[in-house]
């Protein structure tokens, strides 16, 4: 399998947002890195910023648009992990809906911690300085 990184500028999603806003956002100043297949389809994604005054990444989305790829959330992970530390950053944070057993499941197993709730959600952190992704 075959896949390239691309790297584009887009911002956090804030979840009370119109989805005209959220266009707006993702142009504005985050990136994004998408997996494809070796015939260029997109076959996953990551959007996410990097706050350089507090050191930190954060995704604000991740996912995956063919069952058929194995490894993607993972790949795209470690593709973001090493761009958020080739530019300073010393960890990523994340927030998770309490009911996403299977994203908490894969974010524990990436070593992401429980730092704080919400109502409906659950923010995560991993630090990242010196650690492999």
């Amino acid at each position: 399998r075959v896949v390239r990184t691309y790297f584009l500028m887009y911002p956090d999603v804030c979840r009370n947002l119109q989805i005209e806003q959220r266009v707006e956002k993702l142009q504005s100043c985050a990136h994004a890195i998408f997996a494809c297949s070796g015939d260029d389809i997109i076959v996953g994604f990551v959007f996410f910023y990097c706050n350089s005054d507090a050191q930190v990444g954060f995704i604000t989305s991740i996912g995956k648009l063919s069952s058929a790829e194995i490894g993607v959330g993972m790949l795209l992970h470690m593709q973001y992990q090493e761009f958020i530390s080739l530019q300073g950053m010393r960890s990523s944070c994340l927030e998770v809906e309490k009911t996403n057993v299977r994203a908490l499941s894969f974010y524990r197993k990436l070593g992401y911690f429980v730092y704080d709730e919400k109502e409906h959600s659950l923010l995560m952190k991993k630090e990242i300085q010196g650690d492999s992704p």
